[in-house]
């Protein structure tokens, strides 16, 4: 009987125990599951992290974190639940990286990441990863932005890396067929920076960094499209061994440099934009063997394009309209052999380039100076240097409630009407498509005087009257900010746009009921944003009603 009443007090002990034991476990090491909430479950992202088996999603909450992560969990999803505004993660120690990525398939979205301010660190660094994602992140005042060393096949889309020491983003080391894409990298030493890799950078935003907007060195086959490089010392950037890449539809404005080349061969640069700078476009050191066609280069200070010591480059049907238009002492070539175009003045051919300052005749009217166009520094001569037969319009234009960038690369519908009778031209309407900070070009317009519209099926229709255009001078107009409201595209915003808005309110860009008619901000969400920006205009009719 006693050794019965022990045996049941030692089992009532342990029962008690395991029972506390059960009650007073601390949160940190409880187990994971599919969906994991911080601080719900952790009250750490590390604790979350280090307890997480593949495929798990991590979400954390509102706040401010004091943590360095390591992440070596693969197909991990770690997001903030309301976005990088609402969720920070501030680095307890400045001398660790913020985020610190060695596995495959890991996803990293909506947090502010700062303050990893030691020498060599980043907000967010991937190393020797692959197949990543690193989405709608702020990543501020770090020494590095996003860092990626010998990492293959990441997509870094729509991050702002912005005021941070050295590099908003960088990819080194061999880091190969990332793509880069409506990422903001502003006020750095450098925006973005490729050492030994090859890429793809879309529409990215790199203004207003001390040195470099877009920077590759020695990085070969890589694909630069759409990207804005502003208010830099140098704005795209290609120096020793970067080779084979493709540059197209860049602008890059107001730089000390805005196109520069030093050593690199065989690059294409094509339909880019480089305005208003010391120098548009400049190879120098023995950059040979490039392509240069279809870009424009305007109001720069020193020339629009000048060539040193670089040698067998192509130049053709290229816009230059500066004081100083080209330097070259090297051996190149100015224009191509004649065949059909239309060219970059709305000639029917294409042959070489055109000069603001040439002053010859095209007495045959082929669209041709009947003499060569002479390229200061040298013998080099332009032989087709084009003549103008139509008459360049510039249009700007402002979208309310949409940052500069990716969202404000819109398509337009552009008419033109004779100022006088009122009637559309037999050759309108025409389209255009703007850049990221809302100009647009249409060339071949025949010379004379217009009311012009232009209009987008989210906005009402705008016109700027007795508009004259003049053959070779492009004129510029400013179509102001946009009615945005018109969700079924006739010109008024009434109850019937509303309605529409309605059916999709509160779907985001793919799900079901999402228009992309309604989204006047471009945001991706169909929201009270967009309704607000419709009772801007409500009862409202476009121009040409």
């Amino acid at each position: 009987m006693v050794k019965a009443w022990k045996l049941f007090s030692i089992l009532v002990v342990v029962l008690l125990v395991l029972s506390f034991g059960i009650v007073a476990m601390p949160q940190e090491t409880a187990e994971a599951s599919g969906t994991i909430y911080v601080p719900d479950d952790y009250t750490k992202i590390q604790w979350a992290v280090d307890n997480a088996t593949s495929g798990d999603t991590i979400i954390v909450r509102d706040g401010t974190y004091y943590e360095n992560v390591d992440v070596n969990t693969a197909n991990l999803t770690i997001q903030s639940e309301n976005g990088y505004t609402n969720c920070v993660v501030n680095a307890s120690d400045s001398n660790d990286h913020v985020f610190y990525v060695t596995a495959d398939w890991v996803n990293i979205t909506g947090f502010t990441v700062e303050n990893a301010t030691g020498t060599g660190r980043a907000g967010i660094l991937l190393n020797s990863t692959s197949h990543c994602n690193i989405s709608g992140n702020n990543i501020i005042n770090n020494y590095h932005g996003i860092y990626l060393g010998s990492s293959n096949n990441n997509n870094l889309t729509t991050n702002i890396a912005n005021s941070n020491t050295i590099y908003g983003i960088i990819l080194e080391h061999t880091s190969n067929n990332n793509n880069l894409i409506n990422n903001t990298a502003n006020l750095n030493d450098c925006g973005i920076w490729l050492f030994s890799s090859n890429n793809t950078l879309e529409n990215n935003t790199a203004n207003s960094n001390d040195e470099v907007g877009i920077y590759l060195y020695s990085s070969s086959n890589n694909t630069l499209e759409n990207n804005t490089a502003n208010s830099n010392e140098y704005g795209i950037y290609l120096l020793f061994g970067s080779n084979n890449n493709m540059l197209t539809k860049n602008v890059a404005n107001s730089n000390d440099y805005g196109i520069w080349l030093a050593y690199p061969s065989n690059n294409t640069l094509e339909n880019n934009t480089a305005n208003s700078n010391e120098y548009g476009i400049y190879l120098g050191y023995s950059s040979n063997n490039n392509s240069i066609t279809s870009n424009t280069a305007s109001n720069n200070t020193e020339y629009g394009i000048r060539l040193v010591s670089s040698s067998n480059n192509t130049i053709y049907n290229n816009y230059f309209n500066n004081t100083n238009n080209a330097w070259d002492n090297g051996t190149n070539t100015w224009n191509t052999t004649n065949s059909t175009g239309p060219n970059i003045v709305g000639g029917p051919y294409i042959g070489g380039n055109y000069w603001s300052d040439y002053t010859g005749n095209d007495t045959d009217g082929d669209g041709f100076g009947d003499t060569p166009y002479n390229i200061t520094g040298d013998s080099n001569k332009d032989y087709l240097p084009l003549i103008p037969t139509g008459a360049p319009l510039e249009g700007h234009v402002t979208f309310p409630g949409a940052l500069q960038g990716p969202r404000w690369v819109r398509g337009l519908d552009v008419r033109f009407f004779n100022s006088t009778t009122g009637n559309e031209t037999a050759w309108s309407p025409m389209n255009a498509t703007t850049n990221s900070t809302g100009v647009f070009n249409i060339t071949g317009i025949d010379p004379g005087t217009y009311n012009i519209s232009i209009k987008n099926w989210t906005c009402l229709s705008e016109v700027n009257s007795s508009v004259t255009l003049g053959a070779g001078n492009t004129t510029v107009v400013d179509f102001g900010m946009t009615r945005e409201g018109d969700s079924n595209n006739d010109d008024w915003i009434v109850l019937a746009d509303r309605t529409i808005l309605y059916t999709g309110w509160g779907t985001q860009q793919g799900g079901a009921g999402w228009n992309a008619h309604c989204d006047f901000n471009r945001d991706g969400w169909l929201t009270l944003a967009d309704r607000t920006i419709m009772y801007t205009y409500w009862a409202q009719h476009g121009d040409l009603v």
